[in-house]
């Protein structure tokens, strides 16, 4: 994760932060966007910032706001794509390969309207899963297990999708548990 950040790997690869629930991906995801967006700030005129959705409906809010743009990080905090979510079904794995797709423009398929994606929009993706398959449903099994000849039999859209990516398995919560806990407390102080 770290290489990811600081050797610019965000230029051209997603990053998808992935593991069980309340181990700090999230915070991990803001602070590591923060920092791309001081980093990649094009405007002193602007105040650097991210995008974060907790959809990829929602994108069309930001979208309409003309918040996507090139140098403007994107975080899909605790998504899974290929899950249906209210009345919209899951992503596809072709709108997957899209939404990974760092180095150059691309349009995401949205009802109503297509969501334009700009390239230099670093993107991050939180998942509770496991496995890249628990992330996405058409991502195959045991991927890091097979052999690469299984591996080069993939789907065309797969391959793409496994070239577009780093994937970072969150074993162990990433904040101390002693500042966690001062965090409650300063929260609960606040309240």
């Amino acid at each position: 994760v770290l290489e990811w950040y600081t050797e610019k790997y965000y230029k051209v690869y997603t990053l998808v932060l992935h593991g069980n629930a309340g181990l700090g991906k999230s915070p991990l995801a803001m602070s590591l966007m923060q920092s791309i967006a001081m980093d990649i700030s094009q405007d002193g005129t602007e105040r650097p910032f991210f995008v974060m959705v907790k959809t990829i409906e929602s994108l069309r809010e930001a979208f309409a706001n003309s918040c996507l743009k090139n140098g403007v990080g994107i975080i899909f905090d605790d998504i899974e794509p290929s899950k249906v979510r209210g009345t919209r079904s899951g992503s596809t794995i072709e709108d997957l390969k899209a939404l990974c797709e760092v180095t150059t423009a691309t349009s995401i398929h949205s009802r109503y309207r297509d969501i334009q994606l700009d390239e230099n929009e670093p993107r991050i993706f939180t998942a509770n899963a496991k496995e890249p398959c628990e992330w996405h449903s058409d991502l195959p099994e045991d991927v890091w297990m097979t052999s690469d000849a299984i591996r080069a039999k993939y789907d065309m859209n797969i391959k793409a999708v496994f070239k577009r990516t780093c994937f970072a398995f969150v074993e162990h919560s990433v904040v101390a548990q002693n500042l966690r806990d001062e965090h409650d407390v300063k929260r609960r102080r606040s309240v």
